[in-house]
């Protein structure tokens, strides 16, 4: 009698393929994490520039929109005609609060804040034309000097209301 051959694979060959087969899923695994760090790094890093940038421009718009700003014990009040945007200045944080409608965070360190009135009459004891602060971002430290122009009118305002 005479047995039938079958066609197939080897139990060495079978390992050999499993083997293989484990090496590339194990390879695209690592490959997978790798990209998803890099991904997840880029992601943070745009967040962070973004929230700087935004820090930034909002500083700045809303310092050149204010009709009057005011400083004391770390907070900055800049009232308009649409009300007061308050900026909280933490040692690790910045709080950002507009119209006490929407409170934005920005998650820097805070080095040093100034306030100053340059002139020499006053209008109110927290009235200010300047405004500095130093801010650590990207390991770097970013200084902002913001000045406002007051007309006569302006100051005239201010010294007859009484800033809480």
């Amino acid at each position: 009698m005479q047995t039938k051959k079958l066609k197939a694979f080897t139990l060495m060959e079978l390992s050999i393929a499993m083997l293989i087969a484990a090496i590339c899923i194990g390879m695209a695994f690592y490959m997978f994490q790798f990209f998803q760090r890099l991904y997840l790094s880029q992601q943070r890093e745009k967040q962070e520039q973004f929230s700087f940038s935004l820090f930034q421009h909002l500083l700045k718009k809303d310092m050149d929109q204010a009709q009057a700003v005011f400083y004391s014990e770390n907070e900055l009040q800049l009232l308009d005609s649409a009300g007061t945007v308050r900026y909280v200045f933490s040692e690790n944080y910045i709080a950002r609060d507009h119209y006490q409608q929407q409170t934005d965070t920005f998650n820097f360190k805070t080095l040093a804040i100034d306030g100053l009135y340059r002139n020499t009459s006053r209008p109110s004891p927290t009235c200010i034309d300047e405004f500095q602060v130093t801010v650590i971002y990207d390991k770097e430290e970013h200084s902002f000097i913001l000045d406002k122009k007051y007309a006569a009118q302006q100051l005239m305002q201010i010294a007859n209301t009484k800033q809480d």
